[in-house]
């Protein structure tokens, strides 16, 4: 029993002659007879009575059609939620990225400047460690590090400099700038050990041969600057996030940024891309980002919808 036996059925039992059938199906009538023939031998019984060339409907047959409404129905409304999945599926992309606070405002922007477009962002502490791709639908990547694993290529998005954020009590008496070894003798307030910003912190302090006196763990990056406040520890904060920190548009009071003076205190964005449809979405988001993290190095910081509609037609 399929789909096209069901409704060569439904035509007929609905009151339909094998004629009238066949021109409402654009079929011929021996295909839908052999169809009725086949089905009720599959089912053992016959679903009409014959009166010549009549066919009226029997109690088996009224059984059926009953269920076979309800299938065709519900196929029918399976399509309909396929094809709307679809066309969601097209203005979508998927990306995943342990850089959150650059993805975060990118996609602001970016659904500010493509309206209908909706970029769905998963976090992952350590993207060159995680295995993703395939259970999340990813279509691109943004990374601390090149090697993104599963990743089809990977480029280099922007380089910037690293600033690190002091309560205003504890800050250091050095000017607008601070060493790696003033740093490590307050408490740092760092990401957890097996994450990426964890490896590209203690890269710093590698460096710079050097090792924070003590460490406090958060696993919400978003969360470094309050507990450095609370704490009146150190973090690292990049310098695109400008001078006014603020979580969820609330300024944090009581904290001081400073420039770190080692240049090797930066950090690299890269962009991953995975093998997924070219879809309009997918197209429009990856010329977009690469734009956006240029104007992000020009500017010193990260450009809200209004600046990047500025600097670029949209």
């Amino acid at each position: 029993m399929d789909i096209i036996q069901l409704r060569y059925f439904i035509s007929l039992a609905e009151g339909n002659t094998m004629k009238s059938a066949s021109e409402q199906l654009h079929v011929s009538q021996s295909t839908i007879s052999m169809s009725l023939s086949k089905l009720e031998d599959e089912l053992g019984v016959d679903l009409f009575d014959r009166v010549g060339r009549n066919l009226k409907l029997n109690a088996n047959g009224a059984i059926l059609l009953k269920s076979a409404q309800k299938i065709i129905s519900e196929m029918q409304s399976v399509r309909e939620r396929i094809k709307e999945n679809a066309k969601e599926e097209m203005l979508l992309v998927n990306v995943v990225t342990d850089v959150v606070d650059f993805a975060e405002n990118s996609r602001q922007v970016f659904e500010k400047c493509h309206p209908g477009y909706k970029v769905n962002i998963k976090r992952e502490a350590d993207l060159c460690r995680s295995s993703f791709h395939h259970s999340y639908g990813t279509d691109f990547a943004i990374s601390l590090f090149p090697d993104v694993n599963e990743a089809r290529d990977t480029s280099l998005l922007l380089n910037e400099p690293m600033n690190v954020i002091f309560p205003s009590e504890a800050c250091p008496e050095s000017g607008d700038s601070v060493s790696m070894k003033d740093i490590a003798g307050h408490i740092l307030i760092t990401s957890h050990v097996g994450s990426s910003l964890r490896r590209l912190f203690d890269g710093y302090f590698q460096m710079a041969y050097v090792e924070p006196t003590q460490t406090v763990e958060i696993t919400d990056p978003e969360a470094m600057v309050i507990q450095a406040a609370q704490l009146h520890g150190a973090a690292f904060i990049p310098s695109s996030l400008g001078t006014h920190i603020s979580i969820k548009n609330t300024p944090i009071p009581g904290i001081t940024i400073l420039k770190v003076y080692e240049t090797f205190c930066s950090r690299n964005i890269y962009l991953g891309r995975f093998d997924t449809a070219e879809t309009p979405a997918i197209i429009a988001y990856y010329e977009f980002i690469n734009k956006y993290a240029l104007l992000t190095m020009k500017l010193g910081h990260m450009p809200d919808a209004e600046e990047y509609a500025a600097w670029f037609v949209v």
